[in-house]
């Protein structure tokens, strides 16, 4: 019967050439936490992303509604009382109010709000002055 030895130096090099299964485990499960944390990171830069457009198209509606209203001769201001618009891609939606705030003085409120998130809102005020 023959023996083959192996000395313990062959040997030690064996085992270092590849790597454990309980090295791959914790090398795969620490690329898991890592992207887990870029996920969250992304996912929360995306929702303050569209957080801060919703404001803006609200902002934007308000303001577009005002500028209208603006525009309209002061005797048919109150008129515009009670009015609801709509933006182009419905996103939002402005209500308008308009009272008189004294004698040839009309106070216009625009409040606009999202949709889809209605604690995202703006509001405009102005009065305009029958300057006849």
């Amino acid at each position: 019967m023959i023996r083959t030895r192996v000395s313990r130096a062959n040997l030690s090099s064996q085992r270092s050439d590849g790597l454990t299964l309980v090295e791959i485990a914790l090398t795969i499960a620490l690329l898991g936490m890592i992207m887990i944390g870029v996920m969250a990171s992304l996912s929360t830069g995306f929702l303050a992303q569209r957080s801060n457009s919703d404001l803006l198209e609200t902002q934007l509606l308000a303001r577009e509604v005002l500028e209208e209203v603006q525009s309209t001769p002061y005797d048919s201001l109150l008129s515009f009382n009670g009015t609801s618009v709509t933006s182009g891609n419905g996103k939002c939606q402005a209500s308008i109010s308009a009272a008189t705030a004294g004698t040839g003085l009309v106070r216009i409120a625009v409040a606009s709000t999202c949709v889809a998130n209605p604690s995202i809102s703006s509001n405009l005020v102005t009065q305009i002055a029958d300057l006849e």
